[in-house]
């Protein structure tokens, strides 16, 4: 699959941001795409991508990494990031963040998820790496480690990198904070060569938050020239909880704050007191983080995850604030404790709140200075699994980065992922017979569409625009719904000559109990014969009432089997519920259902 640069206009249009259009893949048809792909999941159900990062070479060319299976990916352009080349894979890795140090590559990170500390070196620009085989080659040091692609630092002849580790038997998100060190001279593969520190655990007293965790943290010369570890705070709220936070980070807002552990100048000590000024107010605390320090401004940048939308009440782990990583912005500091927000690098639906399963997000930015620009690779998802399973890894640039302006930011890429709709369920003028619904639809290329109800559900007129579907088997079990047919679904089929591309379902819901009920989504392309599940989540009805309310939109452009349906193959889209109890459970299909996409010849 190759991009294609759309017209100049249009890259104007949007600044620093180039825009593509993916031809020869129906999944990604027709759609605008910002930045440049360096990697993508050949199955974005399957195959994720995550820890990028890049560097420059001495030679001016860029070489980017990845997460891959059992390994690290490396990648490269020598046109200044306007083509990439895969280049090999580092068959031991994870967490892998790139650097450079003396005009060598280096790859640091873990030996696997929550494994020992390990160092690669390639001394041909990342064709070939050395092997961590044992503490003589790049085995640093040995346990359950932590780690993302974080700053490595020089700082008074040593060079400096953060980690965590996991002290319990098995690997958790229990996360002691520490830094490791070198002298910038000694032989870095060599165990010998490294100190670390103690660890530290965040206290749960310490913040009133479900569990209030730190973990990616970033080494940081200070404006007094001591070094600190910089961390990302997550401060999610649990039941029972004042949304204010309490304790020595009382006045900042939750989801902003950092924590700041100080480090002593021989690496061998970190502290934390969990003091008022060792809490940062920092916007994209929650997310992972890279801060850099640029002499020219005299200032520290980074490149976070905004959270545009706070909801103070809900305690839910499906809708928490901090799944807003649509909004990639630029912040810049002058002394580590007040951020300005300086510029929209991308961003889709800002102002918006986001579930788990929302399935667009630029995330673990990783970049580097190169003059007078910013050079930035994100882990993407567009129209991926899941906005945190990315299925890409995409080049971005910010041009001028110091002297650039919020008000110049790319325009949201919200509307450049909305469809028209194919077909609509209008409740307020359908026409609504015994357990089945009929459709409108204005497409040409739509033979036959109809809603109806499995056997274990009663679809009745509900009046005022809404369907009433009763239970008559309820029960609080998601297999037992599926085996009773305790669903509703949409059958349609194109006519002859026409062919089907789904883009997304859009419905309103109501329910008339204050009980939980979850909703179940599968897709058959094939009559019915076989089904899929849509994503791997069961999705929560949010606080709604009979009136009904809009239920999170579910994006298809990401599934190849929803694209190019020809006439012969009938699509149904089917809908389970459960939860509640065993005795009753009624709800309402409210004003519309819409399935939306492109119908094409």
């Amino acid at each position: 699959m190759k991009p294609i640069m759309m017209a100049n206009s249009l890259a104007r249009t949007f600044f620093s941001l180039t825009f593509f259009l993916f031809v020869g893949a129906p999944s990604f048809s027709q759609v605008k795409f910002p930045g440049i792909v360096v990697a993508e999941s050949k199955d974005t159900f399957k195959d994720k991508i995550y820890s990028p990062s890049i560097v420059i070479l001495p030679d001016g060319s860029y070489v980017a990494s990845q997460d891959m299976p059992k390994g690290i990916g490396i990648h490269k352009s020598t046109d200044k990031g306007l083509t990439w080349k895969f280049v090999t894979k580092i068959d031991i890795g994870h967490w892998g963040g790139l650097f450079v140090h003396k005009g060598i590559l280096y790859a640091m990170g873990t030996s696997k998820s929550f494994g020992d500390v390990i160092i690669h070196k390639s001394t041909d620009g990342g064709k070939t790496w050395t092997e961590s085989l044992d503490e003589d080659s790049g085995v640093l040091f040995k346990g359950k480690y932590h780690t993302a692609p974080v700053p490595v630092v020089v700082h008074n002849g040593r060079i400096w990198r953060a980690y965590e580790e996991v002290v319990v038997d098995e690997p958790s998100r229990d996360f002691h904070a520490l830094v490791i060190s070198a002298p910038v001279d000694a032989d870095l593969l060599k165990a010998s060569s490294w100190t670390r520190s103690n660890s530290i655990r965040f206290e749960e007293k310490w913040l009133n938050a479900k569990r209030p965790n730190w973990l990616e943290g970033n080494i940081v010369v200070a404006p007094n020239g001591k070094l600190v570890d910089f961390m990302r705070l997550e401060t999610w709220l649990g039941k029972g909880q004042k949304y204010e936070l309490e304790g020595s980070a009382v006045g900042k807002p939750r989801h902003e704050v950092a924590a700041v552990i100080s480090v002593s100048d021989d690496g061998k000590k970190v502290t934390f007191e969990n003091k008022p000024e060792e809490y940062v107010l920092f916007p994209g605390a929650e997310t992972k983080f890279t801060i850099r320090y640029d002499s020219l401004s005299q200032g520290y940048w980074t490149a976070v995850n905004k959270i545009t939308y706070f909801d103070k009440t809900s305690t839910e782990t499906y809708n928490g604030n901090w799944h807003q990583r649509n909004v990639l912005a630029l912040y810049s500091s002058k002394d580590l404790k007040h951020w300005e927000e300086k510029y929209h690098i991308v961003k889709w639906n800002a102002g918006t709140p986001l579930n788990t399963w929302d399935v667009f997000g630029f995330q673990y930015a990783d970049w580097q200075f190169e003059g007078n620009d910013i050079i930035l690779v994100s882990r993407t998802s567009w129209y991926g699994s899941r906005y945190h399973d990315a299925n890409m890894m995409t080049f971005h640039r910010i041009k001028d980065f110091r002297n650039v302006k919020l008000s110049d930011s790319p325009a949201d890429l919200y509307p450049f992922t909305v469809t028209k709709d194919i077909l609509t369920f209008d409740i307020k003028k359908a026409e609504i017979t015994e357990n089945e619904v009929k459709a409108s639809w204005t497409e040409k290329g739509i033979s036959s569409a109809i809603l109806k109800a499995g056997k274990s559900v009663q679809l009745k007129d509900g009046g005022e625009g809404s369907i009433l579907l009763n239970a008559l088997r309820p029960t609080k079990v998601k297999t037992n719904a599926i085996n009773n047919e305790q669903f509703i679904e949409v059958e349609l089929a194109p006519a002859d000559g026409y062919k089907l591309n789904i883009a997304s379902i859009d419905l309103k819901l109501g329910k008339n109990l204050n009980e939980t009920v979850k909703t179940k989504w599968h897709f058959s392309v094939n009559g019915g014969k076989t089904f899929k599940e849509i994503t791997n989540y069961d999705f929560p009805l949010g606080v709604i009432d009979q009136k009904g309310t809009p239920q999170s939109k579910l994006y298809l452009s990401g599934y190849k089997e929803l694209q190019n349906i020809n006439a012969n193959e009938k699509l149904i889209f089917r809908m389970y519920f459960f939860g509640y109890n065993n005795k009753e459970m009624q709800f309402s299909l409210n004003e519309y259902l819409k399935i939306c996409g492109t119908v094409t010849k």
